[in-house]
């Protein structure tokens, strides 16, 4: 059975450039081949003081309560010197999962 993470955030508007450029030279990269990782996505308002949120699907209950946090070192004092603030993390066991076109 696998296990959804919902983890819902904000990030200081300020510092939107730096925020995309670590996910897309450190984040990114750390995910795609992290054990446990099935499905990662982000989203973001800009406009709404940053609030977003990411939905990440993982093998077991306990990669799904680490999160993302768990694979990339650092993660938590980078984001944190960027404004970030975790708001709410819900971890759900799947029940259905759909993947269209497969």
């Amino acid at each position: 059975m696998a296990f959804i993470r919902v983890q819902l955030s904000k990030v200081d508007p300020r510092h939107r450039d730096e925020v995309l450029a670590y996910a897309t030279e450190t984040l990114n990269p750390a995910l795609r081949n992290a054990p446990g990782l099935q499905y990662w996505a982000a989203g973001r308002d800009w406009s709404d003081g940053g609030a977003g949120a990411t939905i990440s699907m993982w093998d077991t209950r306990e990669q799904a309560e680490a999160g993302a946090s768990a694979i990339v070192p650092g993660l938590v004092d980078k984001l944190t010197s960027l404004g970030y603030e975790d708001v709410e993390n819900y971890v759900y066991a799947a029940g259905i999962v759909i993947v269209p076109g497969r």
